[in-house]
């Protein structure tokens, strides 16, 4: 038995009269509503024009000129989780709907997001009927049923963003590199950005990041609306999102830096690591003030006491790279490295290899021959160390490890010598050069590599020089 439901009165879209027909996946959430007998009712605009909010508003964006823009209308109805329109399910949160019409079929010109039936834009409005009463909800469920059916034969398609995460992810596993492909996933995301968290932002920015693909409207998107929503994990994967696509980060900078300064000590030393890594990694080259780094680094000294060594082994290479000698840390990480060194505790080949590549960078700070020769000591304990690791492992992993160093950004010679010696020894080649030579195949086709970095071009010519070659071991 459905009850009696409250008056409801359509918004004032400055439409005039209401067309006679009208039916969108609002009217849903209304007829959904008035069956089951709810108290509190959903109020929405047409949601077939672009953009869905699942944070309990829902809005409606229409780009075709002429048409006026539907403001946010609040929605706070509890529905079930799903329900079935026309062969497809759209999915419910806090009564608004989990979702957004994109439109396949564009007229000439139309931008991407444009939603467009027969070359009109749907701008026509709810049809009346009486909500309170089973028939008025069965009807609003019927026009709801036929709308979506006449999307479905239009090319207009429902975004789930749940689905749309999973495809991007999927497709970075896949290793997929079609631009085509690409455009019309990231074309979707813009749709729906609003309904994006910022971890979720972030996580699409680093998987175009690995498939090197740019999107400039998506991208200056988010962007913009991580500047002011962002935490520090969701900001520092953005920034590093955006450097290894050769993009400026200046637009994240300020804010990010803003939100620093007097703040270090409420964050975690987690988050303070991933700060320093993000300073190190995207502005090594900019200037950073000093009482922000004294600060940010007096902050991870402190919460560094009694942490697990593993978790400071990589942090001589964010103060190399910002080529700031902060003595209380460094010596927490130098002694950090040497117990793993000497203790032989289970360390991944690549944080040995990093803690070598920050080590370098700090031997060649430092002006005591003392203080240098105990590090380049360490350096040398940190090779054996690598070298002793790499061995253990499968070809594969090999493959692996070095696509890792080279995510790094690890440009010193020395430290890609102990993985090119290493993978050397794995090549069929009887030869050193020709190994050198089959090498430099396999990377450039497994790699994508125009061109290598410096330090890997200079790691295999040290390799074709055997004296060399055995002082690197």
């Amino acid at each position: 038995m459905v009850g009696d439901a409250p008056d409801w009165r359509p918004p004032n879209t400055g439409l005039g009269k209401w067309p006679a027909k009208r039916v969108g996946r609002a009217t849903v959430t209304r007829a959904r509503a008035a069956a089951n007998s709810s108290s509190r009712w959903t109020s929405a605009v047409a949601s077939q024009h672009v953009g869905a909010g699942g944070d309990g508003l829902s809005r409606s964006h229409c780009r075709h000129a002429g048409c006026e823009q539907a403001g946010p209308v609040t929605s706070t109805e509890k529905l079930a989780p799903s329900v079935q329109l026309g062969g497809r399910n759209a999915s419910f949160v806090g009564g608004a709907v989990h979702g957004a019409t994109a439109c396949g079929r564009q007229g000439k010109g139309a931008p991407a997001t444009q939603c467009r039936i027969g070359g009109a834009c749907i701008r026509d409005e709810l049809e009346p009927c009486t909500e309170g009463s089973a028939q008025g909800a069965a009807d609003l469920y019927w026009h709801a049923l036929q709308r979506e059916d006449a999307l479905a034969k239009s090319g207009c398609e429902i975004i789930d963003v749940k689905r749309l995460k999973v495809q991007v992810s999927q497709m970075v596993l896949a290793n997929q590199r079609d631009p085509q492909v690409w455009g019309n996933v990231l074309d979707q995301a813009l749709v729906v950005h609003a309904e994006l968290s910022p971890h979720d932002m972030a996580s699409i920015l680093w998987s175009m990041s690995k498939a090197r693909f740019h999107h400039e409207a998506l991208v200056e998107e988010f962007a913009r609306t991580l500047s002011f929503r962002a935490g520090v994990k969701s900001i520092v994967t953005a920034m590093l999102a955006l450097d290894r696509l050769g993009l400026p980060t200046e637009s994240l900078r300020a804010p990010f830096l803003q939100q620093l300064s007097g703040q270090c000590q409420e964050l975690s030393f987690g988050d303070l690591r991933r700060v320093l890594m993000a300073l190190g990694r995207c502005w090594k080259h900019a200037a950073i003030q000093q009482d922000l780094l004294n600060e940010i680094c007096n902050a991870t000294a402190d919460k560094a006491v009694g942490c697990d060594p593993r978790d400071l082994v990589a942090m001589p290479q964010h103060l190399g790279r910002l080529k700031f000698l902060h003595k209380p840390l460094l010596s927490a990480s130098a002694d950090a490295v040497s117990k793993l060194v000497t203790s032989r505790l289970t360390v991944l080949p690549l944080d040995i290899l990093r803690a070598m590549d920050g080590l370098l960078l700090i031997a060649s700070l430092l002006e005591g021959e003392t203080a240098r020769a105990q590090t380049l000591e360490l350096v040398r304990k940190c090779q054996l160390f690598g070298g002793q690791q790499l061995k253990k492992s499968r070809p594969s992993e090999l493959w692996g490890i070095g696509s890792q160093i080279l995510g790094a950004e690890i440009i010193n010679s020395r430290v890609w010598a102990v993985w090119v010696s290493e993978m050397i020894e794995h090549l069929p080649e009887a030869s050193r050069a020709r190994g050198v030579a089959l090498l430099r195949q396999k990377m450039a086709r497994k790699w994508a590599l125009d061109r290598f970095p410096d330090g890997l071009e200079q790691a295999l010519r040290i390799v074709l020089r055997p004296p060399a070659s055995a002082e690197q071991k």
